[in-house]
Formats: structure tokens, C-alpha cells, sequence
């Protein structure tokens, strides 16, 4: 298992271009995620910083990237918000809602807008 400081590692074998996991805070609470995911027999983990309402993280990966997981914490006691799971990756967009009473997470409306 490789932890990672920042999230664009490359995938040196085939050269493999990125795809997007986009996260944008809309709700009342700090946020941050994690994203795990293997790249032929290595895995590895990214955990984002915090980041507050109305900011953004954007994390890339290889489109060659298999077993991703992708999980959105609310930042008061790292609470699991929802896990979202993918056996490829293409590029994704969510968005966090909500108050510290009904932490939520949905996909955002598209990638273009990140709405």
C-alpha cells in the first residue's frame, strides 16, 4: 500500500492519462475524502485536507486504475458521509450537502459545470 501526499501519481507502465474525482463542499461543515484504488498489483491511498463551504478538491488518477473507492467525510469527528465504489474510473463529480444534523453527498450535475 502506497499513502500518497498528493494525488497525481503517474502510471509509469503505460503512460495512462487522468481522469477527475471532483469534490465540491456545499454544505454547512468542512469535508474531505479519501480515494483508494490499485494500478496493477500496487495500491494506493490519498486522503484530501479539509477544505471548507463553497471550495473544491480535485484529485487525479489513471484511467488505468481498477478497485477504486472513493469515501466523503464531514470534518467533526470523521464521519462517513457515503462510499462510492467503481471497478474503472472516468471522471466524477460530487458535491456535499447539508448541515452537521443530515451530512449528505450526491453526484453533481456534470463535470463541465461542477454545479
Amino acid at each position: 500500500l502506497y499513502i500518497i501526499k498528493k494525488c497525481k501519481i503517474n502510471d509509469l507502465e503505460t503512460q495512462s492519462p487522468f481522469s477527475d474525482i471532483y469534490v465540491k463542499n456545499h454544505a454547512g461543515y468542512n469535508t474531505f475524502f479519501t480515494v483508494s484504488y490499485e494500478i496493477g498489483a500496487e495500491e494506493y491511498f490519498y486522503e484530501s485536507p479539509s477544505f471548507p463551504i463553497g471550495n473544491s478538491h480535485i484529485c487525479e488518477i489513471p484511467q488505468t486504475s481498477k478497485n477504486i473507492e472513493i469515501t466523503i467525510y464531514a470534518d467533526f469527528g470523521r464521519q462517513k458521509i457515503k462510499e462510492y465504489n467503481y471497478s474503472t474510473i472516468t471522471n466524477k463529480c460530487f458535491k456535499t450537502t447539508g448541515s452537521l444534523f443530515n451530512a449528505g453527498s450526491t453526484n453533481c450535475i456534470g463535470m463541465n459545470n461542477r454545479e
